[in-house]
């Protein structure tokens, strides 16, 4: 009850269209991740990257009331080739762990989650930030499988549901960021990446490479040895 009556107050109160300096994109933390077939689970980060350039100071500056308030994203990984790696699980960072409706739900091919700020006053805030910096949060990390495979999987990042954007990605102070306005230009960009999965070395190839790199070294060795003769 509490967590809907904070909602409605910061929904009532808001205004998408003041953006002003400021800029925001959901992404990756990697652009690509690069694991060799059949190993661990593949971890990857989701992130808030905030950008101010008119002498804003970042809403995820500690020390204010505008932190980051709810999230709301969807996960597209059905685009592949070879070997797809698929969700395995979400876990939320510290400063945005409270459920939502449902906090994830896993569709085929896609994941959807939604989280809440546990300050529900200042929400999500990650540092000290000046006016006209970057700001970044680490919101959650993703878990994928590595497939015995060798393939590539795209993860696309959008809204999770564009029919109720404007209550999905919002700041305390009622600021909703996947807001488009007339022209249908979102407030927020939303990043991609993919997970490559690479076959895996064989015996012989890395016996050529060991010894590649010892006739390498002795070369090295020798050379320092002749230099140091000469001196």
């Amino acid at each position: 009850m509490q967590r809907l009556l904070a909602l409605v107050v910061i929904l009532c109160g808001a205004n998408p269209f003041a953006f002003g300096g400021y800029s925001y994109s959901f992404e990756f933390d990697q652009a690509n991740y690069n694991m060799e077939q059949g190993g661990g689970p593949i971890s990857i980060q989701l992130l808030l990257r905030e950008e101010t350039n008119d002498g804003s100071t970042p809403r995820l500056a500690t020390g204010g009331e505008n932190g980051f308030f709810q999230m709301g994203l969807n996960v597209n990984y059905a685009t592949f080739t070879g070997g797809q790696s698929t969700f395995s699980s979400f876990t939320p960072a510290l400063g945005i762990s409270e459920e939502g409706n449902p906090a994830v739900l896993s569709l085929v091919n896609n994941v959807q989650i939604q989280y809440f700020s546990a300050d529900a006053t200042n929400g999500l805030e990650v540092g000290a930030f000046g006016p006209n910096t970057t700001a970044i949060a680490v919101l959650g990390t993703f878990t994928f499988t590595n497939p015995n495979v060798i393939g590539v999987t795209t993860l696309t990042l959008s809204d999770r549901d564009p029919a109720i954007a404007f209550i999905d990605n919002i700041f305390t102070d009622g600021t909703g960021i996947d807001f488009s306005d007339a022209a249908n230009n979102l407030f927020v960009s939303y990043g991609s990446s993919t997970i490559t999965i690479t076959a895996v070395p064989e015996p012989t190839s890395l016996g050529i490479a060991g010894i590649a790199f010892g006739a390498f070294a002795i070369r090295r060795w020798k050379q320092k040895r002749k230099v140091a003769a000469e001196v």
